[in-house]
């Protein structure tokens, strides 16, 4: 019988291709469809194997096919949907689910669907508000339950997650990626350790090393606390000039105080040998987030100026900032900081940073930027910074990928114009490369290297040097939770300004 041929054949193709082998599958599914063409369920299966496999313009070609003779075909239409979501084509995706809508307004599927994609478009709070409302349809669904709990994690709503995850395995204790979850929430809790350290070379001249070590963890739901201890090595490479090592013991916290407020706190104590000074440093930001498109935070430092002349003289700088995030839609990203300081020698800092990012591509991940930089001081002070205003204009452009689920890079160049006056105004291009690495060994170590180089032409004319910076940094991790984290998105760095020089 042609029917129960075809079924059976199907029914294999099944097994295959529920463990992944999807080369067989197709190759099974084919045959079903050479047996029987007209077979919809094979074409479906086929359209899914070959989507799974990344080869979605031979997806798209399947449901097409379907829907050439059917126009209306649900089935057709979420899977033509879903293989969009994979290529990171969100909008035709949203198009085809706003169709089959239209057709079965309480369609689950098409519920789920979007609102999978607005948690993936980083719209995470809509995404879980749709995911209560589908719920509140359909109580016992799975996929939406599951949904929901990836969006609560990913809005760093982890007590919440973990409240959904355990209903979800009273109802299906097999779900993997569930239980994935589950023991990614409870290994948090667990510490952690980790090594570091970094060397930086630049033509002030002067080379820093920096050393050391941290141990922290999820002591709360909501509370998140580091100690950590560096030894940082400051030398001029001018003779006659002494080195410089300090000592610093630190301690941050984040404390999630509501839903969208989050306090960050950095305390450090330096300890500057040669000098014999004792300095307490303070790094605070409070953070609110109750829109997915908007984030501001406000801060306060109370730090120090790297250069041996600065603590020599035991410079501290205090500044007041803040800053606001807007993300209107998953490809644009604005950001506007602005900082006022003063120091302990009575002159003053009036700062304003400025970024714009689009993202071009999600896989591998591309996006191009602009930075904007403004610093203006009162006086100029030899050895701390100079000149008494500064500008600069950058376009750059960052692309990672992701090799596997252990190896992780990225790297990011740009090419900008700086502005420096007063008095003698120079105008003169810089370029900045940086780079990285992260691979995890296992589920408990993860290592990462990062570099980067920075060059700021000289102006004869002017009497103006050139600046270049080399940096090197690396880490490596332990986790006695059995998970690290996944890599995290480094941000588009600025151009390194002149009090940092």
């Amino acid at each position: 019988n042609e029917e129960y041929t075809t079924v059976f054949i199907r029914e294999l193709g099944d097994m295959y291709a529920w463990m992944s082998y999807y080369d067989k599958a197709i190759s099974i599914y084919t045959s079903a469809l050479e047996t029987n063409p007209e077979d919809v369920d094979s074409r479906l299966s086929l359209a899914r194997a070959r989507a799974f496999r990344g080869d979605i313009k031979a997806a798209h070609a399947e449901y097409d096919t379907i829907l050439a003779k059917d126009p209306s075909s649900v089935p057709a239409l979420l899977g033509k949907a879903d293989a969009y979501t994979m290529k990171d084509k969100l909008g035709a995706a949203g198009d085809l689910l706003d169709k089959v809508q239209e057709l079965e307004p309480g369609n689950i599927d098409a519920l789920n669907m979007r609102a999978r994609i607005m948690v993936w478009q980083g719209y995470h709070r809509k995404g879980v508000a749709l995911y209560k409302e589908i719920l509140e349809l359909y109580p016992e669904n799975i996929e939406a339950l599951e949904g929901l709990a990836f969006g609560l994690h990913w809005a760093d709503r982890d007590p919440e997650a973990f409240d959904v995850l355990e209903r979800i395995f009273m109802m299906k204790p097999s779900r993997t990626e569930s239980r994935k979850l589950m023991a990614r929430i409870r290994n948090a809790r667990r510490p952690y350790v980790e090594a570091y350290g970094k060397y930086t070379d630049d033509s002030n001249p002067r080379t820093t090393l920096e050393y050391g070590a941290s141990v922290g963890s999820l002591v709360t739901d909501y509370l998140d606390l580091e100690a950590r201890y560096g030894r940082r090595t400051t030398e001029e490479k001018e003779e006659d000039n002494e080195d410089l090592d300090a000592d610093i013991y630190g301690i941050s916290s984040e404390l999630h105080i509501t839903r969208s407020l989050i306090l960050d706190l950095d305390l450090a104590l330096a300890d500057f040998k040669q000098t014999d000074w004792q300095e307490f440093f303070v790094d605070a930001s409070v953070i609110w987030q109750a829109l997915d498109v908007i984030k501001l935070d406000a801060g306060y430092e109370r730090d120090t100026v790297n250069s041996i002349d600065a603590i020599t003289d035991e410079l501290i700088q205090e500044s007041v900032n803040a800053r606001i995030k807007w993300r209107p839609d998953r490809m644009w990203l604005f950001s506007a900081k602005q900082e006022y300081g003063e120091y302990s020698d009575d002159n003053k800092k009036d700062t304003t940073l400025l970024i714009g990012e689009f993202r071009v591509k999600q896989t591998p991940y591309l996006k191009l930027y602009y930075n904007y930089y403004r610093g203006e001081w009162d006086e100029e002070v030899d050895g701390y910074f100079s000149p008494l205003e500064f500008y600069s204009q950058t376009l750059g452009a960052f692309l990672s990928k992701r090799f596997s689920s252990k190896q992780y890079g990225y790297i990011q160049g740009s090419r900008g114009q700086e502005h420096h006056g007063k008095g003698d105004h120079v105008h003169v291009p810089n370029y900045y490369i940086a780079g990285g690495y992260l691979y995890r060994l296992g589920n408990n170590w993860k290592l990462q290297i990062d570099a980067s180089y920075f060059d700021s032409e000289s102006d004869d004319a002017k009497d103006h040097d050139a600046y270049r910076e080399t940096a090197v940094w690396a880490s490596i991790s332990r986790s006695f939770g059995g998970y690290v984290g996944k890599a995290i998105e480094p941000e588009v760095q600025p151009t390194p300004v002149p009090e940092n020089r």
